[in-house]
């Protein structure tokens, strides 16, 4: 069994969305050497975590509960869009805790929302994924570069200011704000191609250029 390296975040979804729109976007290149466009370059960010500590797991699991025997829906979406990623229960569950085990290769980088929806009750809540530029290879990506070697992300899909509370054997308890400051990557057959920090400005334009190895 491969071991994955990722961090992850349970907490009320109360807090989402507490900050203000910012009607601002990453626009992103992709180029090599030469200055020619790397088409279908895949683009992820990594988050800076400073001295959080990340656990290890194989996969993204998350455990709920189940009040009443009856039709249960859990579906995960993209912070922000609300685009839904999964359904992976969709069927009639028996009272009690139930775990479910997520497709880890459709979630890049990112905070993530999760609803639970019983027949009784309804509830919505998060994570963050965040893993090392070798891991995202696996991962579906955030962006795919045109045929220009362009990219455009949505900065209030980042979600900064967001706050979290860590879950695992090191720092429970600590709690966090996604700060402005990514490290934005391109993966290409595989392999890690460019990387660049840009600390996010959330008043104007953020244009940024990687250059292919």
């Amino acid at each position: 069994m491969q071991f994955k390296i990722f961090i992850l975040f349970l907490v009320p979804v109360l807090l989402i969305n507490c900050e203000k729109e910012v009607n601002s976007i990453i626009d992103g290149r992709v180029i090599g050497r030469d200055g020619g466009p790397v088409e279908g370059a895949e683009i992820h960010l990594i988050y800076n975590l400073g001295t959080i500590v990340s656990k290890r797991a194989p996969n993204i699991i998350i455990s709920f509960d189940v009040p009443s025997a009856g039709k249960v829906l859990f579906q995960t979406k993209h912070f922000w869009t609300n685009d839904i990623v999964e359904i992976p229960i969709n069927n009639i569950l028996p009272v009690g805790v139930h775990t479910v085990v997520l497709t880890d290769s459709l979630y890049t980088n990112g905070i993530y929302l999760y609803d639970i929806v019983t027949e009784t009750s309804e509830e919505q809540r998060r994570f963050l994924k965040s893993v090392s530029p070798e891991e995202l290879i696996y991962s579906k990506p955030r962006r795919i570069t045109d045929n220009t070697g362009t990219f455009e992300i949505d900065i209030n899909e980042l979600g900064i200011g967001e706050v979290f509370r860590v879950q695992n054997e090191t720092t429970v308890g600590t709690e966090f704000r996604i700060s402005s400051l990514f490290k934005i990557i391109a993966i290409k057959n595989g392999e890690v191609i460019a990387q660049k920090t840009l600390e996010i400005d959330e008043d104007k334009g953020n244009e940024l250029t990687l250059i292919a190895d």
